[in-house]
């Protein structure tokens, strides 16, 4: 029997922001990057948005965020159905702009822009992908987010539907973890992951929670 962790809600001086990566892509199921385009949700992907929404059919959610491309808002739709809360959209949550690798799949991207790699190996947070962003600027464009639409709010529970790139950042940044722990972090389709702000600090609450039904293959 799968035990799904039950995280409390916050009193009136915390806040609870929960960050969901979408559902499997097509392109995930095949390994291809998307970045700031589009994929279908696959089959598996559509399962998985349903099992994410019964999970949400019973939960205290003050507010709904999503990023405004696809494949998060048709995820954040279904959470919407269980809820009743419409999401809001932003593109500080989209993924990662990755330029030159969008709609390359993994091995061909590496073998093609070795130097982009490079930079990845190094952790480097400043070296943009070509035609793209840097790992800074993604951080950046999420704090912005956590600062204008999060931070004012005490005592609600917050929800963001985003990308797998957008949750890690979401703990490198809330946590303020060295860029290489929060790289390396397993992010799942559907996957919940939970931070608590109390007395002024950021907790890590639920990370990579796919207990609803959902399971990942990257």
């Amino acid at each position: 029997m799968i035990v799904r962790m039950r995280i409390d809600p916050p009193v009136a001086d915390e806040i609870l922001l929960t960050v969901i990566r979408h559902g499997e892509t097509e392109s995930n199921a095949v390994q291809r990057y998307i970045g700031q385009g589009d994929s279908p949700l696959s089959p598996r992907g559509l399962e998985q948005v349903e099992a994410l929404a019964r999970r949400f059919a019973d939960e205290a959610i003050d507010a709904l965020y999503s990023s405004d491309l696809g494949r998060a808002e048709r995820t954040a739709a279904a959470i919407a159905r269980s809820t009743g809360l419409a999401p809001m959209l932003d593109e500080r949550l989209r993924e990662r702009q990755y330029g030159e690798l969008e709609g390359l799949g993994y091995r061909e991207s590496i073998d093609r822009f070795p130097e982009t790699f490079a930079a990845f190996d190094r952790f480097d947070i400043d070296t943009p992908i070509p035609g793209g962003e840097s790992a800074r600027q993604v951080r950046d464009r999420v704090a912005s987010f956590v600062d204008e639409h999060v931070l004012p709010h005490g005592g609600r529970s917050i929800v963001a539907v985003c990308h797998g790139g957008i949750v890690r950042t979401f703990l490198w940044h809330l946590l303020d973890l060295p860029y290489r722990a929060a790289r390396y972090a397993r992010s799942d389709n559907t996957s919940v992951s939970a931070f608590r702000l109390r007395r002024g600090r950021w907790n890590l609450q639920l990370w990579n929670d796919t207990s609803h039904g959902s399971t990942d293959r990257g």
